[in-house]
């Protein structure tokens, strides 16, 4: 192999890996899919299921705990909420070394109710390691003031809700889209492997 080929195809892999190193480093957008209610009230129905995203400024590797996020959107079929609406949130995550979610707790509520009669709704989805398995519960809700006192909502009733709850039996993440730098990482890889190959047959 000349002396010039071999510069610049370290040059090359070199620049390959400084692009994957910067997609690592690059906002990143997770999806989530839920499976359909199987216990609902109306207006819920087993053909709805929560299921959303969230960006966050780079992939998630190796997290262990409440993440903060750039912007998200999470539906349960009835309502849809958002970064931009007034609600109160909680998200969790352990992932691995890829970024992928392998547990997660994510709540997202509306402002409480204050007074009788007033309504609050809300969103949320699990899945965590449990004794019995791996424990999956998706909830969309709405729920109603009945009892206030002193301008604060004492005690709730839930009028609405479409639920899953089954172990074992996770909604799916994804990343969306993998970041293209990796993509052409590998592909990069691949073509030189096949550039030693053809030069060592020759």
């Amino acid at each position: 192999m000349k002396k010039s080929n071999l510069i610049h195809k370290t040059i090359f892999l070199g620049w390959l890996i400084a692009a994957s190193t910067n997609a690592v480093n690059a906002a990143v957008t997770y999806e989530y899919s839920g499976n359909n209610f199987t216990n609902v009230i109306s207006p819920y129905d087993t053909s709805m299921s929560v299921s959303g995203n969230f960006t966050v400024d780079s992939l998630l590797v190796n997290v262990g705990g409440q993440v903060s996020l750039d912007s998200f959107s999470f539906s349960d079929g009835v309502h849809t909420l958002t970064s931009q609406d007034n609600v109160s949130v909680f998200f969790q995550f352990d992932t691995d070394g890829f970024g992928d979610i392998l547990n997660w707790e994510i709540i997202i509520d509306t402002p409480r109710p204050e007074v009788v009669g007033q309504t609050g709704f809300g969103i949320r989805t699990r899945g965590i390691p449990n004794i019995s398995g791996f424990q999956t519960f998706d909830v969309g809700y709405i729920a109603q003031c009945t009892s206030a006192a002193f301008g604060e909502c004492r005690s709730f009733e839930t009028i609405a809700s479409g639920v899953f709850n089954e172990f074992d039996n996770p909604g799916s993440w994804s990343i969306v889209p993998i970041p293209p730098a990796i993509w052409l990482f590998g592909s990069g890889l691949l073509g030189l492997i096949g550039l030693a190959r053809r030069k060592k047959s020759a």
